[in-house]
């Protein structure tokens, strides 16, 4: 009576359990499973047994299982089950069971789907991410991602082995470590700061990094995103000392001077493009000029663009600016080819602010279309005078 109601409760267990537990022989044939399987393949218990296993394991995992059953391995190890509801990714832990002089596999399987599509994910956003992540506990790398290697040079498990101060440059240790320490302790500091690291080849290079104070595995630890800011510093270097030579200069003319290389990249603005397009100097260095053109010109000004570097002369022509406002800017546009070397660099040109030709033009063409319709809704003509005075005459005389 004990051993029957011992039995129907442990039946009980096994078919409220969430994992799946089976027995199959040698061959693969199942011999015994718990209702889980159901969640996993869509089939129930009483459907499987005796079918092998084999059929439902995806065709790339076959081999894997098959030495599992045959040599009766004891392990853990993860594969695809293909069910009626799809591909299910599953961790299936094995060991050697012995059942009336017989040997068999004894598994439990858990369901690891939605871990594995999470993961999946990740893997995907880390592809394509430009970002450098890193998570920093106890001042040692706990987490990188494959853009913070490509950035530093080294792989993600050398970075994992390796003390994180040791990739700051010496000008700026004692700023990083010192922020460090008091973010992971609490306190609060600057989360967005620059910096330089020195990669594995030995090259500096120039870093932005927003960092923050997160729990990691129940403890306190620091997230940091890391942006490689090189090429912008080159730039701002470039900037600084082309301002330095020509500032008097250029600041002088009363028009936008602006410089950009080959592939359409701002190099130069002087002071007036802040004061026509209302956005700073700096936020446009490293920008591709044709992200503030208007739409209906940027066809045109590429094409002229093009047919400049191209040795074609291109005339003075006239577009119009987004300002940051919003607003539309007509310029007028003269542009030439910088040479180095005897090769083509980069365009220099000025824009110059037609915004009051314009408003003349238009008035000039409203005074116009005023007096036409005067002059053919009216019975009394006029003519200019040698001074230029409109004087007032009957029809039959004009």
């Amino acid at each position: 009576m004990m051993e029957l109601i011992l039995e129907k409760f442990i039946r009980k267990i096994l078919d409220n359990i969430e994992d799946t537990i089976l027995i199959v022989d040698g061959r693969g044939s199942i011999r015994f499973v718990t209702p889980a399987i159901e969640k996993l393949t869509g089939l129930k218990p009483k459907d499987l047994l005796f079918k092998n296993f084999i059929s439902l394991v995806h065709s790339d995992d076959v081999d894997k299982v098959k030495k599992v059953f045959e040599k009766f391995r004891s392990g853990t190890f993860e594969l695809r089950l293909v069910g009626k509801d799809g591909l299910k990714y599953v961790k299936l832990s094995t060991d050697k069971l012995k059942l009336d002089e017989k040997t068999f596999v004894l598994g439990v399987m858990k369901d690891i789907t939605e871990l594995k599509e999470k993961e999946n994910l990740l893997a995907k956003l880390e592809e394509k991410t430009h970002t450098g992540i890193y998570i920093v506990q106890e001042g040692k790398f706990r987490y990188v991602n494959r853009k913070l290697a490509e950035i530093t040079g080294y792989s993600e498990e050398e970075l994992l082995k390796m003390n994180p101060f040791n990739l700051v440059h010496p000008d700026y240790i004692n700023l990083v470590k010192e922020r460090y320490y008091r973010r992971e302790k609490g306190d609060v500091v600057p989360e967005h700061y620059e910096w330089k690291i020195v990669t594995k080849n030995g090259e500096e290079r120039w870093v932005e990094v927003i960092a923050t104070k997160i729990e990691f595995n129940g403890n306190p630890a620091v997230l940091g995103n890391v942006f490689d800011i090189t090429h912008r510093k080159i730039m701002e270097e470039k900037l600084r000392r082309s301002e330095e030579r020509y500032k008097s200069l250029l600041e002088a003319i009363n028009d936008v001077v602006f410089v950009v290389d080959r592939e359409g990249v701002i190099l130069f603005l002087n002071n007036k493009f802040e004061e026509i397009t209302l956005y700073p100097r700096s936020e446009w260095i490293g920008r591709h000029f044709s992200e503030i053109v208007a739409p209906e010109y940027l066809k045109p000004t590429l094409e002229k663009f093009k047919k400049g570097l191209a040795g074609e002369e291109v005339p003075l022509y006239e577009i119009e600016l987004i300002r940051k406002d919003g607003k539309r800017i007509p310029v007028e546009l003269n542009v030439t080819n910088l040479y180095k070397d005897g090769e083509v660099v980069g365009r220099l040109g000025i824009a110059r602010d037609i915004s009051e030709r314009k408003e003349i033009e238009r008035k000039l063409f409203e005074s116009e279309e005023m007096f036409r319709k005067l002059a053919e809704e009216s019975l009394v003509g006029g003519v200019f005078d040698s001074g230029w005075s409109f004087q007032v005459c009957k029809s039959e005389i004009c």
